[in-house]
């Protein structure tokens, strides 16, 4: 009895895994699809992005250095 309401939970939290990931999904498709429609690329507005976050750690880091 115990197995079994142990598998319904795991169950049970793993439909909301898939709930939340395919949500997270739609989003994603969704800014995608209008930075194709503003810029006609995704790509290069991803790229420029990953380029910003990296210099902002690497000045954190350094100002926790000194």
């Amino acid at each position: 009895m115990q197995l079994k309401q142990q598998y319904n939970a795991a169950a049970e939290l793993s439909t909301v895994a898939a709930q939340r990931h395919s949500a997270a999904a739609r989003t994603h498709s969704e800014c995608a699809r209008s930075a194709v429609r503003e810029h006609g690329t995704y790509k290069r507005k991803q790229t420029i992005k990953k380029l910003t976050t990296k210099k902002k750690r690497n000045t954190i880091n350094v100002q926790v250095e000194e």
